[in-house]
């Protein structure tokens, strides 16, 4: 592709990403308006954090010229700590599919609130989606000569990362900050689920059922893609 025709791409996804956001925060402030309550208040936040994953992808994307006017080698460290700071905000994004256990069934308004946590829930997806396939096309550019299983490995490998960021995160409460702020209590945490992996097999089912959710949600997402486009 040229450069004009991924700038293209890229402004035709500003005004999507835009629209999604839009709307997801309409829906906000109606729960707002309708029942008086700021309980929700907080998936706003969540939403950006989501959001902030694919907005790391989206500028380096478009100011990708600027890192080939570097030597190959400073390129390559640059995105690969570019690519570490982004990998830590991604689980960010399906973090909201968990957000669902906020639901009451049988509120007053507990439609309002499915509607809300659905939009969020599918916007999020759709952000890591599209932040993973801007990755994959830098990465393919950054690190020549990957392979289709090398690719389709990778892409693997970032679901169960973000699976298990999502645990880590709900089950657990750390943040992306967490590794700066309480970095011997979250390395301690996430080795303890490969060290002692039976004691933590319900976790490992959730992190799998996250992992399955993330990869058909994928599936479902590049069908769509093949079929719009």
């Amino acid at each position: 592709m040229t450069r004009v025709s991924i700038n293209n791409q890229l402004h035709r996804e500003a005004v999507n990403t835009t629209a999604l956001t839009a709307i997801c925060l309409l829906i906000l402030a109606l729960r707002i308006k309708i029942t008086h309550e700021h309980y929700f208040l907080f998936m706003g936040w969540n939403l950006f954090l989501a959001l902030l994953p694919y907005g790391m992808m989206w500028i380096l994307k478009r100011r990708y010229s600027y890192l080939e006017l570097l030597p190959e080698t400073l390129r390559r460290l640059i995105f690969s700590v570019y690519s570490v700071l982004w990998l830590l905000f991604l689980p960010n994004a399906p973090y909201m599919i968990t957000d669902f256990i906020h639901l009451e069934i049988g509120a007053t308004y507990w439609w309002l609130d499915f509607i809300l946590l659905t939009a969020y829930a599918i916007t999020g997806l759709y952000y890591l989606y599209l932040s993973i396939k801007h990755w994959m096309d830098l990465m393919s550019v950054v690190f020549t000569g990957w392979s289709k299983i090398q690719k389709s490995t990778t892409v693997h490998l970032i679901f169960l990362l973000c699976s298990i960021g999502v645990h880590l995160g709900r089950n657990l409460r750390y943040n992306s900050w967490d590794l700066l702020h309480h970095t011997k209590d979250l390395v301690k945490d996430s080795m303890d689920l490969f060290t002692n992996p039976m004691h933590y097999y319900f976790e490992w089912f959730q992190i799998t059922a996250m992992y399955m959710l993330l990869f058909l949600g994928h599936v479902f997402y590049k069908t769509m893609e093949r079929y719009v486009n």
